[in-house]
């Protein structure tokens, strides 16, 4: 398999099927809603683990990347690649769990193996 941006990036999951919106007027949405650990920049990507619905990825300007579980509202990891770096997006393999790739504003590719 050749490694591009095409082959990392093409897989698009639909965040509103996997993540339907919720109506903060409705009592029993109002308490579904979590608020997690922030980064310390604006967040430029988030991506849902296609294999364990309760992780997801989040990408930020501040130069990491926190892994959570939607259990808890504390990061389960935090990767800092390289400082003076954002992190533009985020993505986990569609073929592997626990593989997950980011690039930087450098255009930097990381690629994580957590196993």
């Amino acid at each position: 398999m050749k490694v591009d941006p095409e082959n990392i990036f093409g897989a698009k999951l639909q965040i509103d099927k996997l993540f339907p919106p919720l109506d903060v007027h409705n009592p029993r949405d109002r308490n579904q809603i979590k608020v997690y650990n922030k980064h310390n920049g604006p967040v430029t990507s988030i991506s849902p683990n296609p294999f364990k619905d309760r992780l997801f990825l989040t990408a930020s300007a501040d130069g990491s990347i926190r892994l959570y579980d939607v259990q808890d509202v504390k990061q389960v990891m935090i990767f800092e690649p390289k400082y003076s770096e954002y992190i533009l997006c985020v993505q986990w393999s569609p073929v592997r769990p626990a593989v997950f790739v980011a690039v930087s504003d450098r255009g930097t590719l990381y690629i994580y193996d957590l196993v």
